[in-house]
Formats: C-alpha cells, sequence, structure tokens
C-alpha cells in the first residue's frame, strides 16, 4: 500500500483540462518544480532547440511524457513548473512501456496536429500468455485511464522466439486502450494458476523480468521482418496530418473502458506492477 499512498494510480486529478491519474500528477508537478529543471526549461526554449523538442521516456518517465507535452502544447505549462519559467512546444514523443495517464486521451493542441502527437508509443504485448506482455502498460487502465493519442507500436513474440510489429495509428480505439484487458487477462491468470501460493510475488518477478528497456531493446533487434517496422514507421512519418473532424468525433464518442474481470486479483496487479516501475 506504499505505493497507493505515495503515487496514487487510483484517483483523478485535473490538469490542463485533462483529468488525470492524480499520483503521476503528483509526482509530475514535485518534479518539474525541482530548482534543477529551472536551467533545462530556459535551454529547451532557446534557439538551441529551434528544430524542435522531443520527449523520450520509459515506465513512468513515458507518463510524465505525456502529460508534460499536453500541457505543453496547451501553452498551459505554468499549471507543471515553477512560476516565470519560459513555455515551449513538444514537437515529438516516444514512450516505452508507459502506463495509461488520463480518463480521455490527452491529445495535441498544436495546430495541424489532427490531435496526434508526432512520434511513437512502444510496449510490448503478446498475444498469448507465452509470450512477454509489460503489464506496466496496462496497470492503470484497470481503473479506466487511457494513454495519449499518438501512434502506438505493438511488439509481439511469435512461436520461434522472434517478434511482429502490429502498428495502432493515432485516431484507433487501439491506440490509446491497447494493451487491453483482453490481452493482460491470461497473463494474470497463468500466473495465478502456476503460483497459487504466492501469487503477488510471482507477478512481482514477472513484472521485473519484462518491464525492463533492455526486454524492449532485444525486442527490436529480433524483429522476424525488420523492413516491416522500417515501412510501418515512414507511413506515419508520412500521415502526420490527420482529418480534424474525425479527430473531434472520435475524442466525443470515446467512453472510458475497462473489463469486468478477477478484480481482486487485478487491483493487486495494478500495485504491484506500479511498486516495480
Amino acid at each position: 500500500m506504499n505505493y497507493v499512498r505515495k503515487h496514487d494510480p487510483v484517483l483523478a486529478e485535473t490538469l490542463c483540462g485533462i483529468a488525470t491519474v492524480r499520483g503521476f500528477v503528483m509526482q509530475a508537478k514535485k518534479l518539474f518544480a525541482d530548482y534543477g529543471w529551472a536551467d533545462f526549461s530556459h535551454t529547451l526554449a532557446s534557439g538551441d532547440c529551434q528544430d524542435g523538442v522531443t520527449f523520450l521516456g520509459t515506465s513512468w518517465g513515458g507518463a510524465i511524457a505525456e502529460i508534460f507535452a499536453g500541457c505543453a502544447n496547451q501553452g498551459r505549462l505554468e499549471e507543471l513548473q515553477g512560476v516565470g519559467l519560459p513555455s515551449f512546444t513538444v514537437a515529438q514523443l516516444f514512450t516505452f512501456g508507459a502506463p495509461p495517464t488520463a480518463l480521455m486521451p490527452i491529445y495535441n493542441h498544436l495546430a495541424g496536429s489532427g490531435d496526434c502527437f508526432r512520434g511513437q508509443r512502444v510496449f510490448l504485448a503478446s498475444e498469448t500468455d507465452a509470450g512477454p506482455t509489460d503489464l506496466v502498460a496496462y496497470s492503470t487502465g484497470f481503473n479506466a485511464f487511457v494513454h495519449a493519442r499518438q501512434d502506438a507500436v505493438q511488439l509481439v513474440k511469435l512461436p520461434n522466439g522472434l517478434f511482429d510489429v502490429k502498428v495502432h495509428r493515432c485516431l484507433s480505439a487501439g491506440s490509446v486502450l491497447e494493451p487491453s484487458w483482453d490481452v493482460v487477462f491470461p497473463v494474470l491468470a497463468k500466473i495465478w494458476n502456476e503460483h497459487s501460493d504466492a501469487p503477488i510475488k510471482a507477478l512481482g518477478k514477472y513484472v521485473q523480468e519484462t518491464h525492463q528497456i533492455f526486454v524492449y531493446v532485444k525486442s527490436l533487434q529480433n524483429l522476424a521482418y525488420p523492413a516491416i517496422l522500417r515501412d510501418q514507421v515512414s507511413q506515419l512519418a508520412a500521415s502526420t496530418e490527420v482529418n480534424a473532424s474525425m479527430a473531434d468525433l472520435i475524442r466525443k464518442d470515446l467512453a472510458p473502458a475497462a473489463k469486468q474481470g478477477v478484480r481482486v486479483m487485478a487491483a493487486k496487479a495494478s500495485e504491484a506492477v506500479a511498486n516495480a516501475v
């Protein structure tokens, strides 16, 4: 329960107009209020970064990057960082294994973006219980939180040990909802069935083994068809201009989604997964 007390992955708090995971809001404000951030903010707002600012984060850092980008591209950084610090916008956003951040997708407010952040959210999610699935990429999703609006790249382990790539385009439901409960449940069920005497301990070990950046690096180095990723990323880069009216429609129609399952197990999983971040 120490994680819940300090980081609160359950309740929401409004930040920059979006109901966001309260614990992430608390930690983001603490991080960007630190005196050391001031120097970074001045550099990022200066001519040294005239070609654009790119944010990259892994795990919890990915969630903070999503939140920061959402505030920055609304011109509302004063809600995050210290008074008097300069504002700037985020041109690209890349995350690996980031947990969901808000009750509605954080989206890009910059004109011409079609609501989508440039860059990709990368996560591991095999479609059977045999391959690795990064449970942190789901964790707060149990409480109906979703990911930001950007293209998502899913790495799927194949029976031969290599990895396939599945791309969820920015305005698709999968871009903000995957990995879903349907993907996560078989993994939790397997852990429960094989370690019924100590499931939480086994869950923690599983998270430690799958939620590490070197696992992502290894997966990307072992793609079954490396050209697929190159081609997909090229297509994503070429399709950054999205129909804004469609974006508005999707944003209005999207309802928070979190399937019912073994609630006690999943609730404890959310805490245990977050503890491993």
